[in-house]
Protein backbone atom coordinates (compact mmCIF):
# COMPACT_ATOMS: atom_id res chain seq x y z
CA UNK A 1 0.00 0.00 0.00
CA UNK A 2 2.58 2.93 -1.28
CA UNK A 3 0.70 6.44 -1.54
CA UNK A 4 2.43 9.68 -2.06
CA UNK A 5 1.90 12.56 -0.52
CA UNK A 6 -0.69 13.78 -3.35
CA UNK A 7 -3.22 10.53 -3.30
CA UNK A 8 -6.58 10.03 -2.61
CA UNK A 9 -6.82 8.41 0.77
CA UNK A 10 -10.49 7.36 -0.14
CA UNK A 11 -9.21 4.07 -1.62
CA UNK A 12 -6.99 3.77 1.72
CA UNK A 13 -9.89 4.32 3.84
CA UNK A 14 -11.87 1.72 2.36
CA UNK A 15 -9.41 -0.73 2.36
CA UNK A 16 -8.43 -0.23 5.82
CA UNK A 17 -11.74 -0.18 7.27
CA UNK A 18 -11.68 3.27 8.73
CA UNK A 19 -13.79 6.26 8.93
CA UNK A 20 -12.69 9.69 7.56
CA UNK A 21 -12.43 12.57 10.74
CA UNK A 22 -15.99 14.14 9.89
CA UNK A 23 -17.26 10.97 9.97
CA UNK A 24 -15.56 9.56 12.89
CA UNK A 25 -17.03 12.94 14.56
CA UNK A 26 -20.44 12.26 13.46
CA UNK A 27 -20.71 8.98 14.49
CA UNK A 28 -19.37 9.85 17.94
CA UNK A 29 -22.36 12.39 18.37
CA UNK A 30 -24.67 9.71 17.06
CA UNK A 31 -23.36 7.59 19.66
CA UNK A 32 -23.56 10.08 22.34
CA UNK A 33 -27.26 10.87 21.67
CA UNK A 34 -28.16 7.94 21.22
CA UNK A 35 -26.60 6.32 24.72
CA UNK A 36 -27.89 9.66 26.37
CA UNK A 37 -31.31 10.49 25.67
CA UNK A 38 -32.56 11.33 29.26
CA UNK A 39 -29.88 14.69 28.67
CA UNK A 40 -32.26 16.15 25.60
CA UNK A 41 -35.98 17.23 25.57
CA UNK A 42 -38.03 16.22 22.86
CA UNK A 43 -40.56 18.50 21.04
CA UNK A 44 -43.51 16.99 22.81
CA UNK A 45 -42.06 17.85 26.10
CA UNK A 46 -41.91 21.57 24.66
CA UNK A 47 -45.36 21.54 22.95
CA UNK A 48 -48.39 19.92 22.03
CA UNK A 49 -49.22 21.33 18.67
CA UNK A 50 -48.74 19.20 15.43
CA UNK A 51 -45.64 20.88 13.36
CA UNK A 52 -43.84 19.98 10.06
CA UNK A 53 -41.61 18.16 12.80
CA UNK A 54 -42.52 15.16 14.64
CA UNK A 55 -42.94 15.44 18.56
CA UNK A 56 -40.41 12.67 19.00
CA UNK A 57 -38.00 14.47 17.57
CA UNK A 58 -35.20 15.92 19.79
CA UNK A 59 -36.02 19.73 20.25
CA UNK A 60 -33.55 21.84 19.34
CA UNK A 61 -33.32 25.66 20.70
CA UNK A 62 -32.99 28.58 18.94
CA UNK A 63 -29.76 29.98 18.75
CA UNK A 64 -28.55 33.93 18.17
Amino acid sequence: MDSGPKDACREFFKILQILPLASQYLLSVALFMIHNKDLFKKNSEIHSFSTRVTLNNFFQPMTS
